[in-house]
């Protein structure tokens, strides 16, 4: 069979190949020989013979061509695995990070806002005007601090990549 034909084979059969062996076996040398007839099936007949493997009380020996076979099977198995894993990572540090973002996005246009509606109409009383001064300072202040979390954000980011 087929590798993937073998795989839902096994799937439709409930629980991994491996297990399935370990559990009917009665020991490890049974289970060793199960688990190797079921390789030979997957890896392609030329790759794998009976002269290839020795199956011993407490090991199997693979003669170095098998070795490099199994573990190049074993490699292109993990890639997917590891591109789904990676991508999750990444995006949980993206949405981390978009969220400082957007955070400090809000903050400055809540700021700028603030700044906008206070423009100067005529002449006021000084009180009114030092006023007016005061909360332009503190929305410069918190636009200020803002912009400087958006900095570290950057930096941080630049020196992720």
């Amino acid at each position: 069979l087929a590798p993937d034909a073998r795989r839902e084979e096994v799937a439709a059969a409930g629980g991994s190949a491996c297990k399935r062996f370990l559990t009917n076996q009665s020991n490890g040398k049974e289970a060793a020989t199960a688990l190797l007839k079921v390789m030979q099936e997957d890896l392609p007949a030329e790759s794998f013979g009976e002269a290839d493997v020795a199956v011993g009380r407490t090991k199997v020996f693979l003669k170095a061509d098998i070795y490099r076979t199994l573990e190049d099977w074993r490699r292109r198995a993990l890639v997917p695995v590891a591109i789904r894993i990676q991508s999750h990572v990444r995006g949980f540090e993206t949405r981390k990070v978009m969220r400082v973002v957007l955070a400090c996005n809000r903050a400055l246009r809540r700021a700028c806002a603030e700044a906008g509606a206070m423009e100067v109409v005529g002449v006021r009383p000084l009180r009114e005007d030092v006023r007016r001064a005061t909360l332009m300072e503190a929305s410069l202040a918190t636009m200020d601090a803002n912009l400087g979390t958006a900095g570290d954000i950057e930096r941080k980011h630049l020196l992720v990549l």
